[in-house]
């Protein structure tokens, strides 16, 4: 299920795709405070007209960032300056959730909202802030800082309440909108049809295609909140991974075939807007009607599925190589159907 209709595009749905793909920024110029909230999207970049439109509903102005031809940088779209960026971090708190984020992003938060609430601070004050956001300072630790401190016990607090919610599903349910899941995953999620061919084994006698459903969700090692959160909304044990180390990646794949319904069972109440992640997501519904009609078993809509899945693949760029070269696999099918 896929759809782009603008009347879906909510507050909770905005929050999961900015704790995927979202962002705060500052510099300071001249003396100058320059706040900026980002949300980025490569393989999705129908999304941000959506969430354009949402915020100017809302009365915050933004402006499209596309890099340069040949940039490996994602489009972007940018809330500038004091007033928008106070007026975006007024509107995540509309909805008068116990959270704003699940993960790091929460601190985050704090500590933008307390750079552009409290007047009080200096020009020194901003600047230690933005070294605790971006974990610059060596003394940070040790700073003693009333602001500082606030934010610390505030972002301690959250992780208490977040590891209480994870540790009783209910709760999670309870306090997660199914939109929220469906933002995260157009931003950091992947489905995924998987297939193998398997030679004649004691358990087998024939040749045969094994076909597996699969789930990817992505993200930085600050975030793991945000993934074991995930997992607890949809009654998972999958292990997290290390994911491009170098980065801080973390990463946990899915292929429990319960777990993908528990999955389906969301996006069937908020669905993916996501051009690619909508349609991804689609090949396990196909994958789906096919083993359900038996057609899995159909030499034609097998090649016509396989055509699917690697256009799909191909046009998200997302995923390890396959196996197999569509030509290949195809050519493979003919030892198959006998």
């Amino acid at each position: 299920m896929i759809t782009q209709n603008n009347s879906y595009v909510c507050l909770s749905w905005l929050k999961g795709i900015y704790e995927s793909d979202g962002g705060f920024t500052a510099t300071i110029y001249k003396g100058q405070f320059k706040p900026v909230a980002k949300i980025s999207q490569k393989t999705n970049s129908n999304l941000l007209p959506l969430i354009k439109a949402f915020l100017t509903e809302n009365g915050i102005q933004s402006t499209y960032d596309y890099p340069p031809e040949g940039s490996d940088r994602a489009p972007a779209l940018r809330i500038q300056g004091i007033y928008q960026v106070k007026r975006f971090i007024d509107l995540l708190k509309k909805d008068n959730t116990p959270y704003i984020f699940i993960g790091s992003k929460q601190k985050q938060f704090l500590i933008f909202e307390k750079l552009l609430t409290n007047h009080n601070l200096t020009l020194t004050d901003k600047k230690l802030l933005l070294q605790y956001n971006k974990e610059e300072c060596s003394d940070i630790k040790d700073c003693d800082a009333c602001f500082i401190k606030e934010i610390k016990t505030s972002y301690k607090k959250h992780e208490e309440f977040i590891e209480n919610m994870i540790a009783t599903k209910s709760n999670v349910v309870t306090l997660i909108k199914p939109s929220f899941i469906s933002g995260l995953i157009d931003g950091d999620g992947s489905y995924s049809v998987l297939f193998t061919f398997r030679e004649p084994s004691k358990k087998w006698n024939r040749k045969r295609i094994e076909w597996q459903e699969s789930f990817t969700f992505t993200t930085d090692k600050a975030s793991i909140l945000t993934i074991r959160a995930l997992l607890s909304y949809i009654g998972s044990e999958a292990i997290i991974n290390p994911k491009g180390q170098q980065l801080g990646g973390i990463q946990v794949h899915i292929r429990n075939q319960k777990e993908i319904t528990n999955l389906i069972q969301i996006h069937e109440k908020f669905p993916l807007l996501g051009c690619y992640s909508g349609r991804r997501f689609n090949l396990i519904l196909k994958y789906r009607d096919l083993k359900e009609s038996q057609e899995i078993k159909n030499k034609d809509k097998v090649i016509k599925f396989l055509e699917e899945i690697y256009t799909v693949i191909e046009a998200s760029s997302k995923g390890a190589p396959r196996a197999y070269t569509l030509s290949e696999a195809i050519l493979k099918l003919d030892t198959y159907f006998l």
